[in-house]
């Protein structure tokens, strides 16, 4: 037992029971939805609770499906989200090319003045906001969604692009573009495919805020057929008498669901960014 007598150990434990503390905090109640969403509603009020449903049943994904407009908030989720990442994505190359590879005026200014927008609480842009789509007639559109959410992810993603673009040799476009290349052609065809990690990530950050935003998306639009899903599941609560929390946690899992696919697809790049960033920093 001479090993219970080291610091390593010891230090090992506490680290190893921190991490199981931090990873139940997080993924449990994603586990407890995913078990209520199979439960019957008398299993989920009974006491004591279960964590596994002892009669599994789909009757709550039923309920949900069964919806009238349910696939058509999943549409407008997906669209907005999708038009958020490609703008997103398209402009932060752009700019962060710019800035990592020209030299002008106030060029350190500029951009430190592109985080602005993300110093600057995002509940103080809503009313202004809301006043200019409706001078403009835009209020239940895509584009009142999809600018802000474009607009709130361009910062960052400038920013983690910037990294990714200064750590590529110059020598690489100027070779490119000495074979022929185009300024372009030298982005499209070597800059790009070496920074993909780091498009990832501009991607995962602008689908994850686009996706799960609620108070734009609660505030635009007050018509069903262009609510996305984060206000139609908030609004899952007044579907029923009562809190139907099978339901409730069968539209959770739905809701997550693009995120969970979208992480299990990109989740090499995912990891080849982070660890690229840290290199970086």
């Amino acid at each position: 037992m001479s090993f219970l007598r080291r610091p390593r150990f010891w230090r090992n434990t506490l680290l190893n029971l921190a991490t199981f503390v931090a990873v139940a905090w997080a993924v449990g109640p994603m586990i407890w939805a995913v078990s209520s969403s199979f439960k019957a509603l008398d299993e989920i009020y009974s006491f004591p609770p279960t964590i596994l449903p002892l009669r599994p049943t789909l009757a709550n994904y039923q309920v949900i499906l069964e919806g009238d407009n349910f696939l058509r908030y999943f549409l407008n989720s997906g669209i907005v989200t999708a038009v958020s990442v490609v703008i997103t994505v398209v402009l932060a190359l752009f700019g962060a090319y710019a800035f990592a590879r020209f030299k002008f005026p106030m060029r350190a200014f500029l951009l430190l003045l592109v985080l602005v927008p993300r110093i600057i609480p995002s509940i103080t842009r809503v009313v202004p906001l809301y006043q200019l789509w409706a001078e403009l007639e835009m209020l239940n559109t895509y584009t009142a969604l999809i600018l802000p959410y474009a607009a709130d992810a361009l910062p960052i993603g400038i920013w983690i692009l910037i990294g990714f673009f200064q750590a590529i040799p110059k020598e690489l476009e100027e070779a490119a573009m000495i074979d022929g290349c185009s300024r372009f052609g030298a982005l499209w065809r070597i800059i790009i495919p070496l920074t993909l990690p780091g498009v990832v990530a501009v991607a995962l950050f602008t689908f994850l805020r686009s996706w799960n935003e609620f108070i734009l998306a609660f505030t635009f639009v007050d018509t069903d057929a262009m609510r996305t899903v984060p206000v139609a599941h908030y609004q899952v609560f007044e579907f029923f008498g009562v809190r139907h929390w099978g339901a409730i946690n069968a539209f959770t899992v739905l809701a997550a669901m693009p995120i969970v696919i979208f992480f299990l697809i990109f989740e090499k790049h995912m990891v080849r960014s982070l660890t690229a960033g840290s290199v970086k920093g």
